[in-house]
C-alpha cells in the first residue's frame, strides 16, 4: 500500500484524501467485523460456558501449532491493487481501508488476531464492535505513518522483514500454546 500510494505524496491534498479514506474505510470494515464477532458471541453464549471455553482452547491450540509450523491461516492476497488507476485517492483509501478493517480478507503474520477475536466472542462480545473499530483505526493510522517513514527513508520490505515475520509467528505460536496450557489448568482446577 505504501509503495503504491507514495506518488500521491507529491500532491498533499491527494495524500490527505487517501489517508482520510483509509482510516474511515478501516473503521467501516472494523465495524462489520466487530458486529460479526458480537453475533458469534451471542450464539456461543447459548451453547454453554464449559463447552465454549473448551472450543476456544481447541481453536487456540490449533492456531498455536499452525503458527509454530509457519502455517498461519490466511487468504494469500493483499488489498486489491487494480483500483489504483480506477479510483480517486479518497475512494481508493476507503476501499483499501475497508478491506483491511474486515481483517478476514488480508494476509496475516500470526494467528494472534484470530485468537483475540475468538476470545472477544467468548469473553466479552459486547465490546467487540468498539474494540475492532479502534484496532482498525489504529492499524490504518500506523500503516500510514510507517509507510510515510519508510518512503522518506527509501526503504521497502525486504527478506529481513520476512524473516522477522517467521520469527514472530513462532513466538506467537508458543505464546498461544502456553495460553492453552494455562487455560486447561484453570478448567481442571
Amino acid at each position: 500500500m505504501a509503495g503504491v500510494s507514495s506518488p500521491m505524496r507529491r500532491v498533499p491534498a491527494r495524500w490527505r484524501q487517501f489517508a482520510v479514506g483509509l482510516v474511515l474505510g478501516g473503521a467501516t470494515g472494523g465495524l462489520v467485523t466487530g458486529l460479526s464477532i458480537l453475533v458469534l458471541g451471542s450464539v456461543l453464549a447459548k451453547v454453554g460456558r464449559h463447552l465454549t471455553d473448551s472450543l476456544l482452547l481447541g481453536l487456540v491450540a490449533v492456531l498455536g501449532v499452525a503458527d509454530v509450523l509457519g502455517r498461519t491461516p490466511h487468504i494469500g492476497r493483499q488489498v486489491p491493487q487494480r483500483f489504483v488507476s480506477l479510483l480517486p485517492p479518497g475512494q481508493l483509501g476507503f476501499v483499501w481501508g475497508t478491506d483491511l478493517g474486515l481483517v478476514w480478507t488480508t494476509q496475516k503474520t500470526t494467528s494472534g488476531l484470530w485468537v483475540a477475536f475468538a476470545g472477544l466472542a467468548v469473553v466479552k462480545p459486547l465490546a467487540a464492535p468498539v474494540a475492532v473499530v479502534m484496532l482498525s483505526i489504529l492499524s490504518s493510522s500506523a500503516a500510514l505513518i510507517l509507510g510515510r517513514v519508510a518512503a522518506h527513508k527509501g526503504r521497502v520490505p525486504s527478506l529481513e522483514y520476512l524473516a522477522q515475520g517467521r520469527r514472530a509467528r513462532r513466538i506467537v505460536g508458543v505464546l498461544e500454546l502456553a495460553m492453552v496450557f494455562a487455560g486447561l489448568a484453570s478448567l481442571t482446577a
